[in-house]
């Protein structure tokens, strides 16, 4: 598991909408799919919403309530007390909304994508297309659907900038944002190893876990008197590789001494001479590499995560014990599966991760209001629905063909 500090700003969390609606339309590319002829799902006020967006939308729902309900007895669970069925068609109306009124209120703003972006809607609509466009136009879909759903996405990426960010008509003060930060964030440094096996995921022996606990007792004992954080790490994973390294060499000299030597002269003497050459060459590289690293800065914050209170990737036993932690304090914490040797940092003056970190705490703060907000002003507009279609997307209706499309696809 590559642990990183998962905080997110407006743009990501539009991007990640963005993948999901992209690689739910690449699912039904195989099954058919409705996008781009002139059947429409919605009219929600002066936006028509067609077929293959609403479908989009509704297998999305559909892949999220999969997320929330056992498999076991999908179709009679509960998501916020309503039925799943019910939960995915409702998920999908207020995606409507919000479809439609991001729509509209980028116009009456006045707001225009600037040629980057546009650029950028540009280029991930003919990635998309390049790799789909055998599948989609075979079942009637075209770029439209897809240049649809990305657009709308920066456009209400853009709106949220407009509303809260620097100058914006909703921005929110500076020592506010500064609060909330210190108030729902922590800041480590860490580093982590395996409770088990990377190869076989075999759980490693207690001897083995007391070996990796005296180790980090020895590190926090360097740090804790004075050593830095980054140069204990550094020194012990370094040792670390050099004695993998060793051991790794020494069986594939076994393997080699084991050979039979039944070569000719001439192949022996060419041996002899692309061994030579190639020690030169191996002795010549690793110091030129070594070298090299030698010059090379290392990034300060190399083992620096920013970790958000409420969930950041990692282990919740791992959360709880930094917020128990005094600043510079260093401890040695154990999850089920890892091991993290951490020495929890300040935030209270540091303004460098404060501005680096600006856009994401806004998101935090605002982020889900905003997108509530689109769905509700979305849902005050006169709405039409096509039932015909509704009716034939409805979830049950399109498992069995997500499922046999997977099964195919996928080979399972």
């Amino acid at each position: 598991m590559n642990f990183k500090g998962c905080v997110k700003n407006m743009t990501k969390r539009i991007k990640a909408i963005i993948a999901a609606l992209l690689a739910c339309l690449m699912l039904l590319s195989f099954t058919g799919c409705y996008g781009d002829t002139n059947e429409w799902a919605v009219k929600v006020g002066d936006t028509t919403i067609e077929t293959g967006v609403y479908l989009g939308y509704l297998v999305n729902n559909y892949l999220n309530a999969k997320n929330q309900v056992s498999e076991k007895d999908f179709w009679n669970g509960k998501i916020e007390e309503k039925n799943v069925s019910d939960w995915i068609l409702d998920e999908t109306m207020d995606n409507c909304y919000s479809y439609a009124y991001v729509t509209q209120k980028f116009d009456s703003l006045g707001l225009k994508l600037d040629d980057d972006t546009k650029e950028e809607i540009d280029v991930e609509t003919e990635n998309t297309w390049s790799s789909l466009s055998y599948a989609l136009e075979k079942n009637g879909c075209s770029k439209k659907s897809l240049e649809k759903i990305i657009t709308v996405s920066y456009k209400m990426s853009a709106i949220f900038e407009h509303y809260y960010f620097e100058g914006g008509e909703r921005e929110i003060p500076e020592s506010e944002l500064k609060t909330y930060f210190v108030d729902n964030y922590y800041k480590v440094k860490s580093t982590y190893e395996m409770l088990f096996n990377n190869s076989t995921f075999a759980e490693l022996s207690d001897t083995e876990v007391d070996v990796l606990k005296k180790d980090f007792r020895s590190l926090i004992a360097k740090i804790t008197a004075g050593e830095e954080f980054d140069a204990v790490v550094d020194a012990y994973l370094a040792d670390k590789k050099a004695a993998e390294d060793k051991v790794n060499n020494d069986k594939t000299t076994e393997v080699s001494s084991g050979e039979t030597k039944s070569e000719t002269t001439s192949e022996t003497k060419s041996e002899t001479k692309s061994e030579a050459t190639s020690e030169v060459t191996s002795e010549t590289t690793s110091e030129v590499t070594s070298g090299e690293k030698e010059e090379e800065k290392l990034d300060p914050d190399r083992y620096v995560v920013i970790l958000s209170k409420e969930g950041s990737g990692y282990p919740e036993d791992f959360i709880k014990k930094v917020g128990t932690m005094k600043d510079q304090e260093v401890a040695m914490i154990e999850t089920d599966y890892y091991l993290f040797l951490t020495q929890r940092l300040s935030l209270e003056k540091d303004e460098e991760t404060f501005k680096e970190y600006k856009e994401t705490v806004i998101d935090d703060m605002k982020g889900d209001e905003f997108v509530a907000e689109m769905i509700t002003e979305g849902s005050k507009m006169t709405v039409v629905r096509n039932e015909a279609a509704i009716k034939r997307f409805r979830p049950k209706n399109i498992e069995d063909r997500i499922q046999e499309v997977s099964s195919s696809y996928y080979g399972y």
